[in-house]
C-alpha cells in the first residue's frame, strides 16, 4: 500500500493541471464552411467569405468546422483554412487511403491516411507512417495531435512545429492516450509517456 501511495506521489508532477489554468477552454466557433457548387465557401466572423474552387471532376468526401479552423478531404486533396489565414491545400497521394475521418479542435486538424499522419494549424505537418506501422488511436486537444502506432507515438504542438516520434517497443501495450490542451499523455503496459512543448518525457512503472 505505502509502495503503491509512493508511486501516486512520483506521478503527481505530471497529472494535468486545472483545465483553466491550461487555458484550455472552449473558442467560440469563428469559422463555417458551406459548398455553394463548386465552391468551398469559409466564412469567418470579422473576415468576410474565402472562396476555393473545386476542380472539374473533383469530389468532396467530408467537410467541418471548428473554432478557427475548416477543413475538407477530397479524392485528391486536403483542404484546410484557418481565420486570418486563408485557404491552403495538400496533395493527396494516389497510393494512400483514409484510415478514419478527419478529427478536429479549435486550432487544429489531424487526418491520417494509411501513408501519413497529417495536421493542419494554419501551416501543414506530416509524418511518413510505415506500411508495418499499424494505427492504433489518435486525439486532439485544442492545440496538439496525437498519433500512435504499434512502433511509434507522434506527437505535434505549437512549439513543436512538427510530429515528434517517441519509439514504443515490441511488447509495449498502449492503455491509455489522451490530449490535453498542447499536450499529450499516454500510459503503456512498462511506462507513462508525456509530451510537453517539443519533447517527451517518461516515467517508468514499477508493478508490484
Amino acid at each position: 500500500m505505502l509502495r503503491n501511495a509512493a508511486l501516486l506521489l512520483t506521478l503527481l508532477p505530471f497529472v494535468s493541471p486545472p483545465a483553466a489554468a491550461q487555458d484550455e477552454f472552449e473558442l467560440e466557433d469563428t469559422v463555417a464552411i458551406v459548398v455553394v457548387d463548386r465552391d468551398l465557401v469559409a466564412h469567418a466572423a470579422g473576415g468576410g467569405a474565402r472562396k476555393l474552387r473545386l476542380e472539374v471532376g473533383e469530389r468532396l468526401i467530408w467537410q467541418g468546422s471548428r473554432g478557427r479552423i475548416g477543413f475538407a478531404v477530397s479524392d485528391r486533396r486536403l483542404l484546410g483554412f484557418r481565420a486570418g489565414t486563408g485557404w491552403s491545400q495538400l496533395a493527396l497521394r494516389v497510393t494512400e487511403s483514409p484510415t478514419a475521418d478527419p478529427e478536429l479542435s479549435t486550432r487544429i486538424a489531424l487526418f491520417v491516411t494509411s501513408q501519413r499522419a497529417i495536421a493542419f494549424d494554419g501551416r501543414w505537418h506530416e509524418e511518413g507512417i510505415g506500411p508495418q506501422e499499424t494505427l492504433q488511436t489518435t486525439s486532439v486537444g485544442s492545440a496538439a495531435a496525437l498519433v500512435v502506432t504499434r512502433r511509434r507515438a507522434l506527437a505535434l504542438s505549437p512549439s513543436s512545429g512538427r510530429f515528434v516520434a517517441a519509439k514504443l517497443g515490441i511488447h509495449e501495450t498502449v492503455e491509455t492516450a489522451r490530449t490535453v490542451a498542447s499536450s499529450a499523455e499516454i500510459t503503456t503496459s512498462k511506462r507513462v509517456l508525456f509530451f510537453s512543448g517539443a519533447s517527451w518525457t517518461e516515467q517508468k512503472r514499477t508493478r508490484y
